[in-house]
């Protein structure tokens, strides 16, 4: 049973690419979401997958309309802010997607000896 809520899941986060709405659609809650991430490698994966094809076809239309010019010659001032939206938060979004697990570090140990 569980397995095939895994690949319904699936389904609906790609064609919604949203974890709630996919979420909503099975009556599923988030932290189970959340739980099969943390607990199933191949779910996990699968996900990430989804998520890389995604920013692969987001980065072909950005490239094309960077490539777009205006009367000057230059990329049109949307398609650069677009640019630098997607560029600063492609790293946030996938962690909020596909959470990392969190690491302690001592402060002392970025100091350079």
């Amino acid at each position: 049973m569980t397995e095939r809520r895994k690949k319904m899941f699936i389904k609906e986060f790609s064609i919604h690419l949203n974890i709630t709405k996919a979420c909503e659609k099975l009556s599923l809650a988030r932290r189970t979401y959340y739980r099969w991430i943390k607990s199933d490698a191949k779910f996990k994966e699968e996900i990430r997958e989804i998520i890389e094809e995604i920013e692969g076809r987001c980065m072909d239309v950005l490239y094309a309309s960077i490539a777009q010019e205006n009367e000057n010659g230059s990329p049109t001032r949307g398609a650069v802010d677009t640019a630098k939206w997607m560029i600063n938060r492609r790293d946030r979004l996938r962690e909020w997607i596909i959470p990392q697990p969190i690491i302690n570090v001592n402060a002392n140990m970025l100091v350079e000896r």
